[in-house]
């Protein structure tokens, strides 16, 4: 209803009296009204330049002109010059072009528009630009219609009140009041859209109040401001730079709207609003519009919107709409907000805090947003990628009744994702669903919760709808994370993050990923069709359930990766469980894992590589078990086929169908008794039946087949002992046993079952050199029938009988009908003994030889003095020798020593004419015995003792000498089955010689020396366990040798007391001993060191002066305990 003024009221009574009615000026408000007829100030004369009255425009003669009396229905124009509306002054229209300007100051009334350029459609429905380039300043307490401002024209208002506002120039507007209903005339939604409608340029609101509230105006569709391009303007007037700050106000139906669409042009868009209020006014019969609405349908040049501390009010808090990757909104401390659900009206998310569509973004810091229904919706409905949303320091999300994040495809788009980073302490709450996070309609999103504690439920819902959920550097988040209806979820946590509530899929999808030391404590479950990938990587990361599995798995599929050292929990030790036909294909790779993995009725498919350790069991009714690299499964295994490779090890019971090992892929068997499979295919690997303990196991197999492979078994070989064995029905290949060794058993028995078989062309070997030791025995496998047995191998015929009632060859029964029971098995060869018995007889053996070795240097002493008889001197001797010893009732074996002796001795002259020398010496030598495979003996032996030399005129001699030697072994025995063992043990030992001769002189200074010896040593007694339990009991080693022999040589003389003696020697040895025995684990075996032996040999002395004499010689050994012996000696006495 169109209202009157009250000065025209007298007059339209007078003429509707006559019976004339003349249209009145009509008031739009108090001061500003439309005019009548041609007057009226949107008809083409009253906006038509050449229709002004010359008295009512500026010109050269007259530039300026003043209004300060009521014309209000008269045009003004300001061409090239100024129009100022006075106090009191009152104008129609006011046209400026050509740089006028117009002043409305104080007081005055622009009962019109000021047109400076811009576009407006008048009464005819056309829409032109009116006016030209221009300034119209507004003072306070001025009012003015309408403003047109144009390109390169310019409005400054300080305080006015202003009707509407169009500029594409440049508008400064401080305080005053904005307000189509109370000022301003035209028709809504005709010649003017908005109380404030900026089409380019630089705009600047600060202190305005806007008012477009009005239900005429709301029906009309009157925007409070209106930020939207207008192709009549291109070039920099395309770009806008809009500024609305300092607690300006607006309210209209929609209090601001900014769009970029086919009608405006591609330019640059930069609004700033800072402590500014847009309140969206409803009325009963429409829902209101947003606080503020953006729409980008257009352009690639950016729209940029940044926000501060202002308040956003509406049906919508804020809508953004935008096929522009390029717009944005930054806003800082404000607040969006719903107070209406009104969905009858065409407003996007009515009752949502924010709704952005398209691919745009939202940067929100210490914000507010709260929604009657959701906080904030995302509609993935743009082609391309969706809007970013970044919610940071503090930002707070509330929901009604509805969800704080909701994301939706309203238009099907299969492509776009929005993507939600959620950080340093922001918040969402749901004040009535529960749901923070929820995605459907076949909408697409990334969230990222950064650093922040969030408390809800998290939903992706409906076919084609995805959501990828990461939460991360401490993020905690508590809730469930559902994926229904066809939905897919990912969630994931990394460095850090805290995930405390279950992820499930029902008839969906829903994977997880924990990283970086992150926890996820509600496990996965996943039923009706789902699918799933569990991923749980990294030390410290943690996949866990208090009340069930940490995977569970009911009629889906799953595939599980847990890596370098993270870790699976569930209650009981449920670590993944498979139902209703189920299955899941598990990965572990460097994991430390504790719990069991069940398939019940499903598939479970397991592989363990690199370190991974599984402690726990294994059962599935279909799948495989792998392991491979270093892994390590302790705990048995029921169900599927299991294969076990590279240096892999399992450790348990088997109850499944095949088994396969290759490489060095090992199988422990568990403490069940008896274990059965079907097939045992080995390329390689190793079976240990792990019964080291004593309870030793029988496998059972239909088939063995491959080739290569090791079944590690162990047998007590006392009497009446067990031992593991295999029972199969079928082999094929080569195989290898490995069979412990018992060396600290006295009897061991024999013809030991190992392998019983039915058929095939397969065979078994012990591995390594194929033997094993038991004592003093030596075992090898050989086949017998259908079985494998491990036999004794070199023993001697037993003197015992083999039938006690009716003996052969009775040890002096006392009664022949009842002999004495047998005392024990035959005896092996020498070649045929254990390492360790070879061993122990060598160094027992060795110790006369080290005696001797040393005692051999002293006889040197005769041709000494007989070179020098100076007087008394001092001496010293190394040596090495080189033994080979013969087979006889002792092993073959390699004695090498190394040493010296050094001695001083005094001569005392007899009346008689001989001479006496008394002497003592001290001896050393390290004596290195080897035996066939690598075993080896040592002895370091050290002896200290005396001797006397009577030497006649006549050439007679005799020689005496005693002798004590401390003697330090050790053994170090390499077994047949390559095993290594040590033992150390020292004894004592003393013995002498006694030698006679008599020097010859032969022509040409020759001579020949006959002499006899005999020499003899004791050891002592030795009694030594070594480590591995055998036993060595050595009697007193003895030894007596007589020598007889004879030296021959001649003299040179160089003069000045020089001289050199070379010689030859011959002699036949020989040890009467033949009774030196040693026990070894109870057997008593001979250790014969008799027999005769001839020595030939070299050697040299020279005096180089009268009190130094040098000496050397080599010998060579043949004969009886000796295949042949080398040694030579180094030496020089000096006397004095």
């Amino acid at each position: 209803m169109k209202l009157f003024k009250r000065t025209n009221l007298s007059l339209l009574i007078t003429l509707l009296g006559t019976g004339y009615v003349l249209a009145a000026p009509v008031a739009h408000a108090s001061t500003v009204m439309e005019c009548p007829g041609l007057n009226d100030q949107f008809s083409a004369d009253a906006l038509d330049p050449a229709k002004v009255n010359n008295g009512n425009k500026t010109n050269t003669l007259t530039p300026t002109r003043n209004v300060s009396t009521n014309d209000e229905c008269a045009t003004y124009m300001a061409t090239n010059g100024t129009i100022n509306v006075q106090n009191n002054g009152s104008t129609g229209n006011v046209i400026v072009q050509s740089s006028g300007v117009v002043n409305v100051q104080n007081g005055g009334t622009v009962n019109g528009v000021v047109t400076a350029g811009n576009y407006m459609e008048a009464k005819d429905g056309m829409s032109r630009q009116y006016g030209g380039i221009g300034t119209v300043n507004l003072a306070s307490g001025s009012t003015t219609g309408g403003v047109l401002i144009g390109d390169g024209s310019t409005l400054i208002a300080n305080g006015a009140d202003i009707g509407w506002v169009k500029s594409a120039g440049t508008t400064n507007i401080t305080g005053g009041t904005i307000n189509p209903k109370g000022y301003g005339l035209g028709t809504p939604g005709q010649e003017y859209d908005a109380a404030v409608e900026i089409n380019g340029g630089n705009t600047t609101l600060s202190k305005v109040t806007v008012n477009a509230s009005d239900s005429d105006l709301e029906q009309a569709g009157v925007e409070g401001i209106k930020i939207h391009g207008d192709n009549n303007f291109s070039g920099a007037a395309a770009n806008l730079d809009v500024t609305i700050n300092d607690h300006t106000v607006v309210t209209a139906l929609d209090p601001l709207t900014i769009t970029r669409d086919g009608g405006a042009p591609d330019g640059n868009y930069t609004i700033d609003i800072a402590d500014s209020t847009f309140t969206a006014q409803q009325n009963i019969n429409t829902a209101s519009g947003a606080g503020m609405q953006v729409t980008v349908a257009s352009g690639a040049h950016p729209v940029a919107i940044t926000t501060a501390g202002s308040t956003f009010t509406g049906s919508t808090g804020l809508v953004l709409s935008t096929q522009d990757a390029g717009t944005s909104l930054n806003d800082s401390g404000s607040t969006f907000a719903s107070n209406n659900t009104m969905t009858n009206g065409t407003v996007a998310g009515a009752g949502v805090g924010i709704f952005a569509s398209g691919n745009g973004s939202v940067a929100l810091s210490g914000s507010t947003v709260t929604g009657l229904e959701d906080g904030i919706v995302l509609d993935t409905q743009a082609a391309g990628d969706g809007t970013t949303l970044t919610l940071a320091n503090g930002t707070n999300v509330s929901a009604g009744s509805g969800t704080a994040l909701h994301v939706i495809n309203s238009n099907g788009n299969a492509d776009a994702v929005a993507h939600i980073s959620i950080e340093s302490g922001s918040t969402l709450a749901a004040n009535q669903s529960g749901t923070i996070i929820q995605a459907d309609g076949g909408g697409k999103a990334e969230v990222t919760a950064d650093d922040v504690t969030l408390a809800g439920n998290t939903v992706a819902d409906g076919k084609d709808t995805e959501l990828d959920l990461l939460a991360r550097n401490q993020a905690s988040m508590t809730g469930t994370f559902n994926a229904t209806t066809g939905a897919a979820l990912d969630v994931s946590a990394d460095s850090g993050a805290q995930l405390h509530g279950a992820i499930a899929a029902d008839a969906s999808t829903a994977d997880l990923t924990v990283r970086g030391g992150a926890h996820a404590d509600g496990g996965v479950s996943l039923k009706n069709q789902s699918t799933g990938l569990v991923v749980v990587g990294g030390a410290g990361s943690l996949l866990s359930r208090a009340d069930g599995a940490a995977v569970s798995v009911d009629n889906s599929d799953a595939e599980v990766d847990v890596y370098d050292n993270a870790r699976l929990q569930g209650q009981d030790g449920a670590l993944v469980n498979v139902t209703n036909n189920g299955s899941a294909k598990v990965w572990l790779s460097d994991a430390a894992l504790a719990g069991n993995m069940t398939a019940t009725g499903g598939t479970l498919d397991l592989s363990l590589e690199g370190s991974t350790q599984l402690d726990g069991n294994v059962s599935a009714t279909k799948g495989s078990v792998i392991l491979m690299d270093n892994a390590v499964l302790n705990g048995n295994v029921v169900g599927p086929a299991v294969t076990v490779e590279d240096d892999a090890t399992l450790n348990g019971n088997l109850d499944v169908d095949s088994l396969t090992l290759a490489d060095s892929g090992t199988w422990k068997l568990g403490n069940a008794p008896t274990e059965s499979l079907d097939t045992l295919a080995m390329d390689g690997g190793v079976v240990d039946f792990n019964s080291s303990n004593g309870n030793y196991k029988t496998l059972s197999a239909t088939s063995l087949s491959g080739s290569g492979g090791i079944l590690a078994m162990n047998v007590d070989f006392n009497p009446g002992g067990g031992n593991d064995k295999l029972q199969v029905a079928t082999v094929d290949g080569t195989h290898g046993l490995q069979v412990n060794s018992g060396q600290g058993v006295e009897h061991p028995r024999n013809d030991i079952t190992l392998v019983q078989s039915s058929s095939g062309n397969g065979s078994f070997n012990l591995v390594g050199d194929g033997k094993t030791d038991a004592g003093i025995y030596v075992y090898d496998v050989k086949h017998d029938g259908d079985q494998w047995e491990l036999v004794q191998s070199g023993t001697l015929p037993t003197n015992n009988p083999s039938d006690p009632t009716n003996p052969t060859n009775p040890d002096k029964p006392s009664d022949p009908a009842n002999p004495a029971q047998p005392t024990g098995n035959p005896v092996p060869k020498p070649k045929d003994l254990s390492p360790a018995a070879k061993t122990a007889l060598s160094v027992a053996a060795s110790l006369p030889y080290a005696f001797y070795g040393e005692l051999d240097t002293l006889r040197q002493r005769e041709g000494d003095l007989r070179l020098n008889k100076a007087g008394s001197g001092l001496w010293v001797r190394s040596f090495a020798t080189s033994n080979k010893m013969a087979q006889s009732a002792a092993p073959a074996y390699d004695l090498d020593q190394y040493g010296g002796a050094f001695g001083a001795d005094k001569r005392f002259v007899l009346s008689s004419g001989g001479d006496v020398y008394v002497g003592g010496f001290g001896s050393y030598s390290y004596n290195s015995s080897d035996i066939d495979g690598g075993s080896t003996g040592r002895t370091n032996s050290a002896g200290t003792g005396a001797y006397a030399t009577w030497m006649s005129q006549g050439g007679w001699y005799v020689d005496g000498t005693i002798k004590a030697n401390s003697f330090g072994n050790e053994l170090r025995v390499v077994g047949s089955d390559g095993s290594r063992t040590r033992g150390k043990y020292d004894n004592s030992g003393f013995g002498g010689s006694i030698e006679a001769g008599k020097h010859f002189n032969l022509p040409d200074d020759g001579f020949i020396e006959p002499y006899s010896q005999i020499a003899a040593f004791r050891g002592s007694s030795v009694d030594k366990t070594l480590g591995n339990g055998f036993h060595i009991h050595d009697d007193p080693t003895r030894s007596v040798r007589g020598q007889l022999g004879f030296q021959a040589g001649t003299t040179f003389e160089a003069g000045a007391g020089y001289m050199v003696q070379p010689y030859m020697k011959a002699a036949v040895l020989r040890e009467f001993v033949n009774s030196n025995h040693v026990a070894l684990n109870g057997t008593t075996i001979s250790d014969n060191l008799s027999g005769n032996r001839a020595l030939v040999g070299l050697g040299m002395q020279a005096q180089l002066k009268q009190s130094l004499q040098i000496y050397a010689d080599v010998d060579y050994t043949s004969g009886g305990p000796v295949s042949h012996s080398i040694s030579g000696d180094l030496g020089l006495r000096y006397a004095f």
